[in-house]
């Protein structure tokens, strides 16, 4: 449980890209008008500041300032005069919260330097990218590196981290985990099975995979785009059984990737059926390095004496999509045919089967569009619990409707703003650093075991699950 802290009054919003465009300063707008929060800054590249005199230009609010600086290596220390700049603004009273939502090579020396300046920090997933992490298994470990580098500064600091994972948040996994800390603390039994799957049909051009957002040509992909959520909701929601004896001490597990250049094979010569000659995409002239487009996961929570749980992850880039032309995405963020197919089936022994089914069949660009209820709605979202009604009591069945009470906001937005106002406010948030110790230590290990995949080793890996090293806390 973290600490209480005051609340921001004085935020900086650092890097203002397609999510943060659309996601946090809409909100700081409304909270300014308000009178709640002073937007003191924004700061973003200059090479990207015609789009973002642009945007802000249509606003209501403009921040107190508008910081521009230098793009530069991962490692290299923030420039002094952005430095200047910051450190002007926090000893003016003007500073004491940032909003990180650059890309993600540069979050380490944004929170690096808030920490040490007592400044609290909301940071987009992941906590870093290291580039090409799936290429040397020391490179793999950076992941858990940076993530201790950056826990030993919050030690030291007075400042907090919040991590921007709203599934935390979200009110259809809430209520799974606090269903789940119930049954397993009345009941004594643990999760037995859990698989996730995620699928967001961004279709990738073959001209496009040098692109910037949520790019491959760094080494990294899906993993790391929204493949970090699931992660993270797998550790979160397997916390339930920590409690249970024998308490789980191991995860074993083995990968299989899906990469560009498979991609790029998989539809080789089909686009001038799909499209036309005239509109073919040229590709670009290399992807053999490129980060991964899809992964399966499977593995086993092991006690001291037995396997627990089963575990099966799968992340797809690669699914259906409604993109219907190789024209560039206007939104590259929620464009590019991304819809998103979203499922959990859970299962404790003979006693508990929780299920989610969460299927789009439409963009974010249809949204305008009058639809009833139901799979293939915007929103969809609903919660399925079967429960062995003879031997525990209660309903063999019941299905919750949660993405149709979330409208006309829509679910995953809310929990993104529930998740934003815990930080402002000070609050609990469930999403603090140390929360997501285990989920980086799996993605460190994930990524050493596609490195073994690629180099012909075996593609497995190996963790403890529970204690010092993986320590996970309790959500509020």
């Amino acid at each position: 449980m973290s600490r209480p802290h005051a609340p921001i009054r004085h935020v900086a919003l650092i890097g203002l890209g397609w999510h943060a465009r659309r996601v946090y300063y809409p909100w700081l707008e409304e909270a300014a008008l308000q009178g709640r929060v002073h937007l003191s800054a924004a700061v973003d590249l200059h090479g990207n500041s015609e789009a973002v005199r642009s945007y802000l230009a249509q606003r209501r609010v403009a921040p107190g300032r508008l910081l521009f600086t230098e793009p530069a290596r991962p490692s290299a220390p923030l420039p002094e005069a952005l430095l200047g700049q910051l450190a002007g603004l926090r000893a003016a009273g003007q500073l004491d919260g940032v909003i990180i939502s650059t890309e993600p090579r540069a979050h380490q020396r944004y929170v690096m330097w808030a920490l040490e300046n007592g400044v609290h920090v909301l940071l987009d997933k992941p906590i870093t990218a290291p580039a090409s992490a799936a290429s040397a298994a020391e490179i793999a470990q950076t992941l858990w590196s940076d993530f201790e580098d950056i826990a030993r500064a919050l030690a030291a600091s007075p400042a907090r981290l919040v991590v921007q994972a709203q599934r935390r948040m979200h009110a259809g996994y809430r209520f799974i985990q606090r269903y789940l800390e119930d049954f397993i603390g009345e009941y004594g039994v643990p999760v037995s099975f859990l698989d996730v799957y995620h699928a967001d049909g961004m279709w990738v051009m073959p001209d496009e995979w040098d692109r910037e957002h949520h790019p491959y040509k760094h080494g990294t992909g899906k993993l790391l785009h929204s493949g970090y959520h699931f992660v993270d909701l797998c550790s979160w929601l397997l916390e339930s059984s920590a409690r249970v004896n024998p308490a789980p001490s191991e995860l074993e597990f083995q990968v299989q990737t899906f990469e560009p250049k498979d991609f790029l094979a998989l539809l080789d010569g089909r686009y001038a059926r799909l499209f036309g000659p005239e509109q073919v995409p040229p590709p670009v002239p290399s992807v053999a390095h490129y980060g991964e487009m899809d992964l399966t996961l499977m593995g086993r929570v092991l006690t001291r004496e037995a396997v627990q749980t089963l575990v099966s992850l799968q992340l797809l880039q690669n699914s259906f999509s409604r993109r219907g032309s190789p024209a560039p995405a206007s939104d590259p963020y929620k464009g590019a045919g991304r819809v998103r197919h979203e499922r959990l089936n859970l299962q404790v022994g003979p006693l508990l089967n929780l299920q989610v089914h969460s299927y789009q069949a439409y963009e974010t660009r249809d949204s305008r569009t009058p639809l009833p209820y139901g799979p293939g709605h915007l929103d969809h979202f609903d919660v399925h619990v079967f429960r062995n009604a003879d031997a525990v009591g209660g309903m063999p069945f019941e299905k919750l409707e949660f993405g149709k009470a979330a409208q006309p906001h829509g679910h995953n937005e809310q929990a993104r703003l529930a998740l934003l106002e815990a930080f402002l406010d000070g609050r609990p948030s469930g999403s603090e650093l140390e929360d997501h110790r285990r989920t980086n230590l799996w993605l460190s290990r994930i990524y050493q075991a596609i490195h073994g995949q690629r180099t012909g080793d075996q593609a497995t890996g190996r963790m403890p699950w529970s204690g010092p090293t993986a320590r996970s806390t309790r959500s509020p």
